[in-house]
């Protein structure tokens, strides 16, 4: 293995990029080695704090190959971690840090192999990209698909390098994440009916989600290469009230719904919102037209369904040394690149998503020398 994708991995791991920090720091040490071998980027936007990067790597006017991450990381608050979370350790074969295997031992890997992408001309070019805020519903990568939308030529596949074990995965469900508020009237608890208890109409709104969610287990698409072969309904999230002896004039829950990719998630929250603005929010303000009853959409992305037989699958699974290929529950921006552009894309990245987001996150040293051997054989086929 490549020593220096060690190297590079701690220093990557020492930038605290988590979601909704600034992520220059770390952007500017990544130019740093683009300009090192001549590579063309930008910023995207400019003049922000957090910024995606996109870098061409041979003929910009050809359909070309683009591999990439998202640069930040989940929060270390609150979780028992053995050694500082900025810190790269290695123990025992693995490399312990936040962000070592979602998604920076990728990144690392990536940066490594540079000087390969750039030593002979490449038959297909290659777009990296380093996006901002994935963590948090794929924010950053709307800004770089808006510009690389207006592009006249767009990337032909895509590769992002999650942590699936470096299997080839060609689909994940999309998800939906929402916001529901309920303003109800305080009152006495001896008197219910002095006021419209918030609590109560938010469980009635969260039934109608457990409806839901036993219509799609039990008369909807079923897809059993998930674990969870059925479009999903989680509540994660709830407050509300004040006192048990007031009537609760407010409450509010957080939810999501995970769709496999074949199932339209915006149909599904059309429904919800039927119900929600349809029939709850009258019922509340028929008894006092000041309550209300709110449903606000805090973040979605698209599922990814990609044909196990096109050619970027033959491809990148003859790469990887991997013959069978996955889906997995989690999302990535791999579904908005393909919604946008129109890209075939896989995901396939070093590392395993059990080890992602907890206290002592680890990449084992194997997955970063599968993934650096991948990444060598991909770039020796496009000079083909």
């Amino acid at each position: 293995m490549n020593s220096r994708t060690i190297e590079i991995l701690e220093r990557l791991v020492a930038f605290d990029t988590t979601s909704r920090t600034s992520n220059l720091a770390l952007i500017e040490y990544v130019e740093a080695h683009l300009r090192e071998y001549g590579v063309e980027f930008r910023r995207i936007p400019e003049g922000r704090d957090r910024v995606n990067l996109l870098a061409t790597i041979g003929d910009a006017g050809k359909p070309g190959l683009l591999l990439g991450g998202h640069t930040d990381v989940v929060p270390v608050k609150g979780q028992n971690w053995s050694s500082d979370p900025f810190t790269l350790s290695h123990r025992n074969g693995r490399l312990h840090g936040r962000g070592a295997a979602d998604m920076k031992g990728f990144l690392a890997a990536l940066l490594a192999v540079l000087p390969e992408m750039t030593e002979a001309p490449l038959g297909m070019p290659l777009n990296l990209a380093f996006t901002y805020d994935e963590e948090i519903g794929c924010v950053g990568i709307r800004d770089l698909l808006e510009v690389m939308e207006r592009m006249p030529v767009q990337p032909r596949w895509a590769i992002i390098g999650e942590p699936t074990g470096m299997q080839v995965v060609t689909a994940h469900k999309g998800k939906v994440a929402c916001r529901l508020t309920v303003t109800g009237r305080e009152g006495h608890s001896s008197n219910p009916d002095a006021g419209v208890n918030a609590i109560d109409v938010a469980a009635e709104a969260m039934a109608f989600l457990r409806e839901m969610a036993h219509g799609c287990r039990h008369d909807g698409m079923a897809d059993h290469g998930y674990a969870y072969p059925w479009t999903s309904f989680h509540v994660g999230r709830i407050e509300g009230g004040t006192a048990v002896n007031i009537i609760p004039g407010t409450c509010w829950f957080d939810f999501e719904i995970r769709n496999l990719p074949e199932e339209d998630g915006a149909a599904f929250l059309e429904s919800y919102r039927g119900f929600i603005e349809g029939t709850l929010r009258q019922r509340v303000r028929d008894v006092d037209p000041a309550c209300d009853v709110r449903l606000d959409v805090i973040s979605s992305y698209p599922g990814l369904r990609t044909d196990t037989s096109s050619d970027l699958v033959i491809f990148a699974t003859r790469l990887a040394d991997a013959p069978a290929t996955g889906k997995v529950a989690f999302g990535t921006e791999a579904g908005m690149i393909q919604r946008r552009l129109g890209t075939d894309c896989v995901v396939c990245g070093p590392g395993f998503i059990d080890q992602a987001h907890q206290p002592d996150e680890y990449v084992e040293v194997e997955q970063l020398e599968h993934c650096e051997r991948f990444l060598r054989e991909v770039i020796r086929a496009l000079r083909r």
